[in-house]
């Protein structure tokens, strides 16, 4: 819900009320892309529902208005006009973090950039300075509607560092040359994919003005209980991390990666 399939009243009916939908009904064909699991085809696996439970209240979903106040709330950053989560942040103080909210608001895991966001994207870049900036979005800005145009602009500041992003499912560094200099473009696989890790960053200064940045990636304690089972599972998935090698190659997992130092402006 929201992430591929919009709320309507048949998906709240659902999430609150005395029946679920454990299995596909027999015979019925199984949505298997994005694109076929339209809210007509929801409507009709919901409405086969043949499992009590009890029902909740507490279950409800949330509006997307709902989610980012909590969003608001948790992180202590204040949406920007039009309803979004788009911040900008010190990381120390040679280093400006923006995170751009490229998540839709209808339907469709999809991202898009919004005008006002070019906007914002820009005076935030503006805004840093001298300082190098790293950009944070949930989809890479090159698979989203009107990512080009963000894109454009953090080509032509000399000061971007990285492009951090995730929902590839993949593991991947690699270079983004420009006329500017270019910076990094950095992906991470969930942590629901094997060998469910996460990927830390340490940004450091080099001799000479430029800059370095140290990431790998980091393993969650899978010795016993729960963590462990999760592991197990998302080892067995045939459509998982392993198989399809998301956990990427060598150079996309430890690595330290660098950034020149400015030339002076003529």
């Amino acid at each position: 819900v929201q992430g591929i399939l919009a709320r309507n009243a048949a998906t709240e009916a659902a999430a609150v009320g005395g029946r679920a939908l454990w299995e596909a009904p027999r015979g019925m064909p199984i949505p298997r892309s994005e694109a076929a699991l339209t809210p007509n085809v929801a409507a009709e696996l919901l409405a086969r529902a043949d499992v009590r439970v009890p029902a909740d209240r507490r279950r409800r979903e949330l509006t997307a208005a709902e989610t980012i106040a909590r969003l608001e709330r948790a992180s202590g950053h204040g949406a920007a006009p039009g309803g979004y989560l788009d911040y900008a942040f010190d990381l120390g103080p040679h280093v400006r973090a923006v995170v751009l909210d490229v998540i839709r608001r209808d339907q469709g895991s999809g991202g898009i950039v919004r005008p006002a966001q070019l906007a914002f994207l820009r005076a935030a870049l503006a805004g840093a300075g001298g300082r190098w900036v790293v950009v944070f979005t949930h989809a890479q800005l090159e698979r989203v509607q009107n990512g080009a145009a963000a894109l454009a602009l953090l080509d032509r500041d000399p000061h971007v560092l990285a492009a951090i992003a995730g929902d590839t499912h993949v593991n991947r560094v690699a270079p983004r040359r420009t006329a500017a200099g270019g910076f990094w473009e950095i992906t991470t696989a969930s942590l629901i994919d094997y060998p469910q890790q996460a990927r830390a960053f340490a940004i450091r200064a080099t001799r000479g003005g430029g800059a370095e940045i140290d990431t790998w990636m980091l393993d969650h304690p899978a010795t016993s209980g729960l963590p462990a089972i999760s592991r197990e599972l998302a080892y067995l998935d045939a459509q998982g991390g392993r198989p399809k090698r998301e956990i990427g190659d060598r150079l996309d997992r430890n690595v330290r990666l660098y950034k020149a130092a400015l030339r002076p402006a003529k």
